[in-house]
């Protein structure tokens, strides 16, 4: 009869650890897939991009921290002619800085503690089995520059920008929304780009909640482009929404 009980504990306790062992299995898989798609999602912009903002890696830690707690290391290969290259591995020297078609940046994540299948694996078969696990989740993703470095601004930038040259009547500015490929300038009519005086935005209907044409949304994308007069002065700022 006790024979009986303890076999029946044993079965439950079996069953019950290997219920658990195939669910944190697939919970450490689907977790892997994630890492995984925010890994190349990172590097996909940063290629097509040809640029790596501070705020594209906090972004990237931040996800992936979700998962766990992760190591980043970051590696930037500039060209120097083909087949060489520099090689970089700080942060300071790879993140907000010009990149150029060719350069590839890695990125490697891998999270500082044990998968719980791992942990639970090991305890039901002893620490030699340690060698045969892949006990952290890592991602490694490289990409190849396909664009070279735009100057990225935020629309919030955008509009500072515009106030901070409203009361300059040499130099001029052209922001063109997704709304409106044409673009409205800012400015003064004594500017050789600009027709019609328009210093201020915010002040007209068309910029005016998000169904105006020229409306800048704060957290929107712009490509600036900055063109100059033959004395090396600002002439006209342009920003197109990407």
């Amino acid at each position: 009869m006790i024979g009986k009980v303890i076999a029946g504990i044993i079965t439950i306790t079996l069953i019950t650890f290997l219920i658990l062992l195939i669910t944190f299995y697939f919970l450490q898989e689907n977790i892997k897939v994630e890492v995984n798609r925010i890994n190349y999602q990172t590097v996909e912009i940063v290629a097509t991009q040809g640029y790596f903002s501070s705020q594209l890696y906090e972004e990237l830690r931040d996800q992936v921290n979700k998962y766990g707690d992760y190591f980043i290391q970051l590696k930037l290969e500039r060209v120097v002619k083909d087949g060489v290259y520099d090689v970089f591995y700080h942060s300071e020297e790879i993140l907000n800085q010009p990149l150029q078609i060719g350069d590839r940046i890695t990125v490697f994540l891998e999270d500082g503690n044990d998968t719980i299948f791992a942990r639970l694996l090991t305890t039901a078969m002893g620490s030699g089995i340690n060698s045969g696990i892949n006990q952290q989740i890592k991602s490694l993703k490289t990409g190849i520059i396909a664009k070279n470095a735009k100057d990225m601004v935020k629309g919030y930038d955008v509009m500072a920008d515009i106030y901070q040259y409203s009361q300059q009547e040499d130099v001029a500015m052209l922001v063109i929304t997704k709304m409106n490929g044409d673009g409205k300038y800012y400015g003064y009519g004594s500017h050789p780009d600009v027709d019609v005086t328009n210093p201020f935005y915010g002040d007209s209907d068309d910029e005016r909640g998000n169904t105006g044409i020229n409306y800048i949304f704060d957290n929107g994308n712009f490509n600036r482009e900055i063109n100059y007069y033959s004395n090396g002065e600002i002439r006209l700022i342009t920003y197109i929404q990407q």
